[in-house]
């Protein structure tokens, strides 16, 4: 904590990191997420401080007796970045990576035209409307990549000769 009061707010998250790694006590291992909590906040970085925020009521912190302990870190964040938290540290509220998990998991369970073998980035690649007339294979896909190289070519070499043209017919050769 005395490299959080110097300013150094980096190693000081460090140092909970590592002890929170290394301690076998719980007590320990509850102060030092909540003390990694308070560095997240500080950095604005909210997600990460809800997966310490976690972490320290899976240790049994209480988050409200954790405000006012004199024993961990001051809190230096907004009051709607401490509401926030107290919402998820309530089970009110979850990181935008739960959420998308849990979303993943319903439409794998309701089997939705996603799949349950496909990653969420596949379902959304799916969802792109092409059109009825468009050839999705791969070969289609050559073709059309074909097409428009052999278009850029003709117009890069119909330039050219129009260039070399005008050049040549206004005698700047």
């Amino acid at each position: 904590m005395d490299k959080y009061g110097q300013g150094d707010k980096m190693g000081a998250l460090r140092c909970f990191e590592r002890a929170a790694e290394q301690s076998e006590s719980m007590q320990v291992k509850r102060a030092a997420y909540y003390n990694q909590c308070c560095c997240h906040t500080y950095f604005g970085d909210l997600e990460l401080a809800q997966f310490a925020l976690r972490d320290a009521i899976l240790c049994g912190l209480d988050y409200a007796q954790a405000q006012e302990d004199p024993t961990l870190l001051r809190m230096e964040a907004s009051a709607q970045v401490r509401n926030q938290l107290r919402s998820f540290a309530a089970g009110r509220q979850s990181s935008s990576g739960t959420k998308q998990k849990r979303e993943y998991e319903r439409m794998k369970r309701e089997g939705t035209n996603r799949g349950a073998n496909m990653s969420p980035m596949q379902g959304m690649l799916e969802d792109i409307d092409t059109g009825s007339n468009v050839d999705v294979t791969v070969g289609g896909l050559v073709r059309r990549v074909s097409l428009v190289i052999v278009a850029f070519v003709a117009v890069f070499f119909g330039l050219t000769l129009l260039l070399q043209y005008y050049l040549g017919a206004s005698g700047l050769k």
